[in-house]
């Protein structure tokens, strides 16, 4: 599971606030995550096949849709070749969100919750007109430049730039139609990327899904292109040649924190898989 960090206010614990703009092609599809806090994911971006997957159903998404995402709640996109986000990282349980006229705004009431109020999260909040969505990525930019650079009077001047962005989504207000479809193998793949380094039987995903064996092999199949045990094993395999290339950690450490056996049985797999040791790819990036 790839984590996607942000520039967050320092030095602060209760002032958490963070900016990230995930241009296109820097996405991972079906990459499912989650955050210790709530996320705002505006989409800037999309291919007609570009899709929100979370709590194993999925829906299609395009430009100007605003996504919320609770904390500890796992999500992902899908066909991401055209998707490009714009997220915005907060405490809403900490966070003094300031209320006044802003309470008239039913959004901003939404946002500033700690708590899912939505029953289908799955589904973007509000869709943003491109009158809105540039006056949004304008004021976006001296946020990040404060963010980075936390000159004097930074978090004063964050804080009031990040309300204000709030308050742009919160202004619009077009209806977003419930379409969903439902991807039933969803809640395994989902389960395999939050749990990849742990040892995961087919009885437990059967458990999740509720589906058969054959039905969950065939489902996961369309999903992936793999079986839940080939993608388990990617997902392994990835994670070991991340920290290969940028963490000290010997490769018996790797293959302890990665989920393999041994060193031995990461050096055979790894080796199958990308061509070369991992000793040989770590000489290739020092």
């Amino acid at each position: 599971m790839k984590k996607v960090t942000f520039t967050v206010v320092p030095h602060l614990p209760h002032l958490q606030i963070g900016v990230k703009l995930i241009g296109v092609g820097e996405n991972y599809n079906l990459n499912f995550h989650d955050h210790p806090y709530n996320e705002v994911a505006v989409v800037l971006s999309a291919g007609k096949d570009c899709r929100h997957c979370a709590n194993g159903r999925s829906v299609p998404i395009s430009r100007g849709d605003v996504l919320l995402i609770r904390p500890g709640q796992a999500h992902a996109y899908e066909n991401t070749r055209e998707f490009s986000v714009l997220n915005f990282l907060y405490d809403a349980i900490n966070l003094p969100l300031p209320q006044l006229d802003g309470a008239a705004l039913p959004l901003y009431q939404e946002l500033c919750s700690p708590k899912e109020k939505r029953d289908n999260t799955v589904l973007p909040i509000v869709k943003m007109n491109k009158n809105e969505l540039d006056e949004l990525q304008e004021l976006t930019k001296p946020l990040i430049r404060e963010l980075e650079n936390l000159r004097p009077a930074a978090n004063l001047c964050v804080f009031g730039l990040f309300i204000s962005a709030l308050v742009i989504i919160c202004r619009s207000g077009k209806s977003y139609p419930e379409k969903i479809q439902e991807f039933s193998a969803l809640p395994a793949l989902n389960y395999i990327n939050l749990h990849f380094k742990e040892k995961i039987t087919l009885d437990k995903l059967v458990a999740i899904t509720r589906l058969s064996r054959n039905t969950l092999y065939r489902k996961f199949n369309e999903l992936t292109g793999s079986s839940p045990i080939n993608y388990q094993l990617n997902k392994k395999l990835d994670a070991a040649r991340e920290l290969l290339q940028n963490s000290n950690l010997t490769i018996g450490e790797i293959a302890f924190q990665c989920g393999f056996c041994d060193s031995n049985h990461l050096i055979k797999l790894f080796s199958a898989k990308f061509g070369i040791s991992p000793g040989k790819l770590r000489k290739t990036h020092k």
